[in-house]
C-alpha cells in the first residue's frame, strides 16, 4: 500500500509516518509538496498546511482517479469543510474528511454525502484501520523518565534563549518572524506581540534588503551564515550596528523549515574602536611632529652653538692674557657648556632617528654582540672590561638598531663600573613561544630601586656632575629600540651589587622572517 502525505507538518507527519509503518510493514509512506504530481498512490492525505484543500483534492482526483483522498484540516475547520463537501456540485467519488489533532490521532471521521457506496466502503475500511492504529496515545512506548528529560531540556533551552542578552529570533523561509526573545525586544524596540507574524524585513534598512535575500537563499540550501557586521533598524527608526549570525532550522526529516538569527549590538564597540583609531592617529601625528621638531631643532641649533664655541675659543686665544684667574674660569664654564650642549643636540638627533627606516629580518644576536664590542674596543681596552656571552638566539629585528642597543647597554656597564675590573655577562633564555629574554648583567655600582624607572627617562643622569661623562640618553634610546621591536625592557639592581638589564625580543623561526 502506498500512502502519500501532503502538507503535514511535524509532529503530525512524523507520528503518522511512524504509525503507518508500524501498522503495515509493506506500506510505503512518502511526503510530497502539494503542488507536485500525485499519481500512482492508493491514499493521499492532505494535511493542515494545504491551501484550498477542496481544489487540491479535485486536482488529485483528476490526476489519479483511483486514489482515495483524505482531508485532514485543523480541528476547527472540520465542520465547515464537511458542509462544503455537501453543497458543491461535484466532488471526487472517494473523498473523506478526518480531523487530526497535534498528536496525530484521528478524532472523528466524516464521509462525504456524494461518495458512491463501493468507494465509501473501501475508504471507511482504510480509515477505520488507520484510526485503530492512531488511537494509541502518541509516543506510548517512550518511558516517562525520557519524556520528563526532554521536557526539562526544552524548558532549559527556552529559558536560555529568553534570558540571553543577544537578540534571538526565528523565522519561516518566507521571512515571517515566528519567535522573538527579550533580547530582541531590547535591541530593536518591538515587543513580541508587535512583531511576531510580520516580515523580518521590518527591521532591515532598505539598502540592506539584497543582503536579506542572499541570506534566505543560503538558508534554503541548508547553509549557515557565519557572523558578519551589518545594520538593522529599530522601532524608532534609528540604525543599530549588529554582529549577525543566521542558521537554518531543520525538522525531524532533516528538511529546512526556517532559520534562527542571533544579533549582538556592537554599536558601542564600533564607536570605541573608531575613537581608539582616531586617538592612535592623533598620537602618531603628534609623535611625527615631535620627532620632526627634534630633528629640525637639533640641526638649527648647531649653527649658533658653533658660533658660541668658536668666538669663546677666539676670545680665550686673543684676550686670554688680559684675563685673571676668575675670567679664565668663566671662559672654561662657557666652553664646557657649549661642548655639553653640542653633545645633547647630537644625542637628541640620534634619539629622533630611532624607529625610522627599520628593515626587519632574521638577525643573529651573536654577530650583533661582536659588532657592538668592535665599536667599543677603545673603551673596553682602557677599562680592561671582560665581555662574556653564552649561546644567543636568532631574533626578528633591525640589525643596526640592535647593535646600538647592545652597544649602549655595554657602554653603560663600563661607565658605571666599580673599583674592580668590570665584567659584563650577556645571556638569553626562552620567555614564551614567541619571545626570548636577553640579559646584560654587570658587577658595577648598581642602582637604587627607587630609580629603576627613571634610568630610562631621556636626559636623566642620576649621578650628578660627578657621574661619568654622558648626556643620559643611552638607556632612553635602548628603551625606544626594544619597544619599537615589540618587546619590553626593565632593570634589576641593588646599590653596590651590580645591575642586570632585561629585555625581550621576538624569535625568528625561519630565514627572512620579518615582524
Amino acid at each position: 500500500m502506498r500512502v502519500t502525505l501532503v502538507g503535514c507538518l511535524p509532529p503530525l507527519e512524523v507520528e503518522l509516518r511512524r504509525r503507518l509503518l508500524a501498522w503495515r510493514e509493506s506500506t510505503r509512506v512518502e511526503a510530497r509538496a502539494w503542488d507536485l504530481p500525485l499519481k500512482d498512490t492508493q491514499v493521499v492525505l492532505l494535511g493542515p498546511a494545504v491551501p484550498s484543500p477542496l481544489v487540491v483534492a479535485q486536482r488529485v482526483h483528476r490526476e489519479s482517479p483511483s486514489s482515495e483522498i483524505v482531508l485532514a484540516p485543523p480541528s476547527e475547520k472540520v465542520a465547515s469543510l464537511s458542509e462544503s463537501l455537501k453543497t458543491i456540485p461535484y466532488v471526487p467519488a472517494s473523498i473523506a474528511v478526518v480531523a487530526a489533532n497535534e498528536t496525530a490521532r484521528v478524532v472523528t471521521t466524516i464521509g462525504s454525502a456524494c461518495l458512491r457506496a463501493q468507494a465509501r466502503a473501501s475508504l471507511d475500511r482504510n480509515l477505520r484501520a488507520l484510526d485503530a492504529q492512531l488511537s494509541t496515545p502518541p509516543m506510548a512506548s517512550v518511558p516517562k523518565e525520557t519524556l520528563d528529560q526532554l521536557r526539562a531540556r526544552m524548558k532549559l533551552l527556552s529559558s536560555i534563549v529568553e534570558s540571553s542578552g543577544d537578540a534571538i529570533l526565528s523565522k519561516k523561509l518566507d521571512g515571517t518572524i515566528t519567535s522573538w526573545n527579550d533580547g530582541a525586544a531590547r535591541l530593536y524596540g518591538y515587543q513580541a506581540e508587535e512583531i511576531v507574524g510580520r516580515s523580518v524585513e521590518t527591521i532591515v534598512p532598505l539598502d540592506r534588503l539584497d543582503e536579506v535575500h542572499d541570506i534566505h537563499a543560503r538558508i534554503r540550501e541548508g547553509k549557515r551564515v557565519p557572523p558578519f557586521e551589518t545594520e538593522r533598524v529599530r522601532a524608532d527608526g534609528m540604525r543599530v550596528t549588529v554582529s549577525l549570525t543566521v542558521s537554518p532550522i531543520f525538522d525531524a526529516l532533516d528538511r529546512v523549515i526556517g532559520a534562527s538569527a542571533i544579533a549582538r549590538d556592537v554599536s558601542e564597540t564600533k564607536r570605541l574602536v573608531m575613537a581608539l583609531e582616531e586617538r592612535t592617529c592623533d598620537l602618531e601625528r603628534s609623535n611625527r611632529d615631535l620627532e620632526q621638531f627634534a630633528y629640525v631643532a637639533s640641526h638649527d641649533l648647531r649653527e649658533p652653538l658653533r658660533m658660541v664655541s668658536a668666538y669663546t675659543e677666539l676670545l680665550s686665544d686673543r684676550y686670554g692674557d688680559l684675563l685673571d684667574e676668575r675670567g679664565h674660569r668663566y671662559l672654561g664654564f662657557a666652553l664646557d657648556g657649549a661642548t655639553r650642549m653640542k653633545q645633547l643636540i647630537g644625542d637628541l638627533l640620534e634619539y629622533s632617528k630611532v624607529g625610522h627606516d627599520q628593515e626587519r629580518s632574521r638577525v643573529d644576536l651573536t654577530e650583533v654582540v661582536a659588532l657592538a664590542r668592535d665599536n667599543l674596543q677603545i673603551a673596553i681596552e682602557e677599562s680592561g672590561a671582560r665581555i662574556e656571552h653564552g649561546e644567543l638566539p636568532f631574533v626578528v629585528g633591525d640589525r643596526t638598531q640592535l647593535v646600538q642597543l647592545f652597544q649602549n647597554l655595554i657602554d653603560n656597564a663600563i661607565k658605571f663600573r666599580g673599583a674592580e675590573r668590570p665584567m659584563v655577562r650577556i645571556g638569553a633564555r626562552r620567555e614564551d613561544d614567541d619571545f626570548c629574554r636577553v640579559t646584560v648583567a654587570d658587577d658595577g655600582i648598581g642602582i637604587e630601586e627607587r630609580f629603576a624607572e627613571r634610568v630610562f627617562v631621556i636626559f636623566q643622569r642620576l649621578g650628578g656632575r660627578e657621574a661619568p661623562a654622558g648626556s643620559g640618553i643611552g638607556l632612553s634610546v635602548a628603551k625606544k629600540i626594544v619597544e619599537g621591536h615589540g618587546g619590553r625592557i626593565w632593570v634589576e639592581s641593588e646599590l653596590g651589587c651590580g645591575t642586570t638589564f632585561n629585555f625581550t625580543l621576538r624569535y625568528a623561526s625561519s630565514v627572512g622572517e620579518a615582524s
